[in-house]
């Protein structure tokens, strides 16, 4: 670095691109060594960095997170001097200034955290970490959803998520979910704590849901609940624990609180408003999806099984939405379509149902980009699978493969011949 002092002053000039411009220097210095050791030696530009957290343009701001975070993230020397007396100090004066730039020094101490055990320690012992689970259980909704936030973004690391549960804060954010007397301001936290318990569970499920009772319960009852908030978090967390195999399974050991949710889930995708019927065929979509690598008998049978609770005929509702003309509920129900073409007892099901194929194949029922993929998805989920060679008439696949060759946008050519009038 050969500029210190002319950088250092050029972060304190009131022209938002020139504080960028040495931001930007900065951070090419933290990615070559020899710069990062003369940077380090320099604590008032480091000093001067740190402040730029503060700026109200959030362009400079996020630029000043990204700098010291990737410096304090550098090697284990650098977190140490970040988070040293004199910086850490310049740290906590910034983040007295505001609410909003208090959370840009919460950001930066999350991210340095999940980088490893020795860093969350770090920030820690220097009350860093402790602060911001104080600010989840504070009074203010605002306050608390902004730091359940980064507490999420915290716990999707396993040394986080072990540090969490070690000190009880998982425990606590579980008794968030009980409705307290005062209940007025519930509805408004409800969906933040489902959000950390949903994303720590699609890494853990079977730990979430198995040493978590209050939220499992809370999870499978909330999508039979009138209110639309309420009814849209259950799904979307529904669908994040549904995504793997783990999940799935975790889900399945839930018994038949897990079958009645997923009976309510038909109901909203064939009765609610619009966005809650899309929500829902998405859910059911994660629910039934499965990769090449998980079609196990286990799996199948569990898949089988939920799709047959969504409704008394499940087929006919979801093809019955798949050629509705709102567009988004079509391509939605016909991605639930293709996740269930792709299993063998979906393909099965779906070909034995008189006209099923004929729709497949006619071309005319789509006429939209957007639709002719997602209809094309469903012949591809067929034609690409181990399983259609047993589980599909050959006649029905040939028609299927001969479809998939043409692509989804093939028109078939017509001839027409041009004759001279005479008079």
């Amino acid at each position: 670095m050969r500029y210190p002092t002319e950088l250092d002053r050029a972060l304190s000039h009131p022209m938002e691109a020139v504080k960028l411009l040495v931001l930007k220097q900065v951070s090419r210095c933290v990615a070559d060594d020899s710069a990062l050791r003369n940077l380090k030696l320099h604590s008032g530009l480091l000093k001067n960095v740190i402040s730029c957290i503060g700026c109200r343009e959030a362009s400079v701001g996020s630029a000043a997170i990204r700098v010291v975070t990737a410096l304090a993230c550098s090697s284990q020397q650098a977190v140490l001097l970040v988070f040293s007396p004199p910086l850490l100090d310049q740290l906590r004066q910034t983040m007295a200034s505001s609410d909003v730039v208090r959370y840009r020094g919460y950001e930066v101490a999350v991210s340095v955290s999940c980088v490893s055990r020795e860093n969350m320690k770090l920030l820690t012992d220097v009350g860093l970490l402790p602060e911001l689970v104080q600010e989840v259980f504070g009074r203010d909704v605002l306050v608390q959803l902004n730091a359940l936030e980064l507490l999420t973004t915290l716990a999707r690391a396993d040394h986080g998520f072990e540090h969490l549960e070690a000190e009880g804060v998982t425990q606590r954010l579980e008794k968030l979910l009980t409705v307290p007397e005062d209940a007025s301001m519930h509805d408004y936290i409800l969906p933040g704590v489902m959000k950390f318990f949903g994303q720590v569970g699609h890494d853990r499920p079977e730990h979430v849901l198995s040493r978590y009772p209050s939220f499992a319960a809370n999870l499978l009852s909330m999508a039979a609940e009138p209110d639309h908030t309420r009814r849209l978090s259950a799904l979307d967390t529904l669908a994040c624990l549904g995504m793997t195999a783990a999940g799935k399974l975790a889900l399945g050991r839930q018994g038949t609180a897990m079958t009645e949710c997923v009976a309510e889930i038909g109901r909203l995708a064939q009765n609610a408003p619009s966005e809650l019927r899309i929500r829902a065929l998405e859910t059911i979509e994660q629910l039934l999806q499965l990769k090449a690598g998980e079609l196990t008998d286990e799996l199948l049978a569990l898949t089988q099984a939920w799709f047959a609770a969504v409704a008394p005929q499940p087929l006919d509702l979801v093809w019955g939405l798949a050629r509705q003309p709102f567009l988004d509920l079509r391509l939605a129900a016909l991605r639930v379509l293709a996740a269930v073409a792709a299993l063998e007892w979906g393909q099965r099901v779906c070909l034995e149902r008189a006209g099923f194929l004929e729709y497949l194949l006619d071309r005319s029922t789509e006429s939209s980009k957007e639709g002719r993929d997602a209809k094309f998805a469903v012949v591809a989920a067929i034609v690409g699978s181990a399983s259609s060679r047993h589980a599909v008439a050959p006649s029905a696949l040939a028609q299927l493969s001969a479809y998939h060759e043409q692509g989804a946008f093939y028109v078939r050519a017509t001839t027409e011949v041009a004759l001279d009038e005479s008079t």
